[in-house]
């Protein structure tokens, strides 16, 4: 499920910063397990759409993956591609 249009490939690097972000979001989900992209915001310490941008990245990337519920619930949760990732150490040229 995507949260906004935008869509993302390999050929769009993130910065040194941006993949930080991205992987403090990977590294969240790998200790703490699923969770609300609101209550993954606040872990982060990041706002709530740019925890749905980075989301997306890693949405398209099949690091992460989200279950939407009846009641509207999205639940983000890491995939087994993004816990080998954080299992191996995070590699920008593997996230990217």
């Amino acid at each position: 499920m995507k949260y906004n249009s935008k869509t993302y490939n390999k050929e769009e690097f993130l910065s040194v910063t941006e993949f930080r972000t991205a992987t403090r979001i990977l590294a969240s989900l790998f200790e703490n397990g699923p969770m609300s992209k609101t209550e993954l915001a606040l872990r982060c310490c990041t706002s709530n759409p740019t925890c749905i941008e980075y989301l997306n990245y890693l949405l398209s990337m099949g690091l992460v993956q989200t279950n939407l519920f009846e009641d509207g619930y999205v639940l983000v949760m890491i995939t087994n591609k993004g816990r080998q990732a954080c299992l191996r150490g995070f590699n920008y040229a593997e996230v990217i």
